[in-house]
């Protein structure tokens, strides 16, 4: 998959190819081909997947050390949620109902206790001593889980060309959001004097931000997949939080309207090979960006 290059960025490829040849530099090796041109930016390259703006300047963290601790849990969440479908094995020829799970060890995350919820794709996490309760959603698991596997084609159709219909994942992403549904009815009726949160990675992102909207919760999303019409008939809410690295693809309708709603949008850098991966929004080494966002006014 090739690197997003904007106006500027081709500006500086063109003037450092311009440079190249005026100085007698070999400019036959081609890092980039823009419109059948070939440029040569071994500089920008190195930028592009580094800690560094396109100017060559740090990017410098301005995630609050309470959001950040905050957005480490969440990711720590969806990750037991993970190693728990992980640890019951590959299932790629059974029937299941969601139930392919094993408990694991070290389960509770901080003062956070683990609590199972007779499915595979989610958990939760309580805090007595705040009274909360935190409803973690995993992504799928292809070539893992035969459901997961059934998944992949109509998330990537529904991600490539859906322009009117929020969440269009297909009929199993659907099954799965009404399970997510039965879950969150559950947690009320046991934890009615609760605050409840929602947390999700990639598909079980999405699934968060649709229960988050829906019923006005306090999420966190990472890495949400998502389709053009995410914003035509659904309504952001305030307590919203949207985690993505600066080159997941499959954030990639998310990142254009950072800054546009009352949801925080908050970015990640760093130069790990898996941009898609929920355990580097737990790196200390990874760099985030906390966005702008628009008041409630505004929205």
């Amino acid at each position: 998959m090739g690197i997003g290059l904007n106006d500027e960025m081709l500006k500086e490829l063109r003037e450092e190819n311009v440079a190249d040849v005026k100085s007698g530099e070999d400019t036959q090796t081609s890092v980039y081909y823009i419109e059948s041109t070939p440029f040569k930016s071994d500089n920008l390259k190195s930028r592009m997947f580094s800690k560094q703006g396109l100017r060559g300047e740090p990017v410098v963290e301005n995630i609050p050390s309470e959001e950040r601790t905050r957005m480490e849990d969440m990711a720590n969440f969806n990750e037991v949620i993970y190693n728990r479908r992980k640890a019951y094995g590959m299932n790629l020829f059974g029937l299941d109902e969601r139930k392919a799970y094993r408990d694991i060890p070290n389960q509770d995350v901080n003062q956070y206790k683990f609590s199972a919820t007779e499915n595979d794709l989610t958990g939760l996490f309580i805090n007595d001593d705040k009274q909360e309760v935190v409803i973690a959603t995993r992504g799928i698991l292809p070539f893992y889980d035969r459901k997961d596997t059934l998944q992949t084609i109509p998330m990537v159709s529904g991600f490539l060309t859906e322009q009117k219909k929020p969440e269009s994942f297909g009929n199993q992403f659907k099954q799965d959001r009404k399970m997510l549904d039965e879950v969150y009815r559950q947690v009320k009726i046991k934890y009615p004097n609760y605050k409840v949160v929602a947390t999700g990675h990639s598909r079980g992102g999405q699934a968060t931000i649709y229960l988050g909207r829906k019923h006005g919760l306090e999420y966190h999303a990472f890495s949400p997949v998502g389709n053009k019409a995410d914003y035509i008939d659904q309504v952001p809410v305030l307590g919203g939080n949207i985690y993505y690295h600066t080159k997941d693809p499959v954030s990639y309708h998310f990142h254009k309207r950072k800054g546009k709603t009352i949801e925080q949008h908050y970015e990640l850098f760093n130069t790990k090979i898996n941009p898609h991966s929920v355990n580097y929004f737990k790196d200390r080494e990874s760099v985030v960006i906390k966005h702008p966002k628009l008041s409630q006014a505004d929205q």
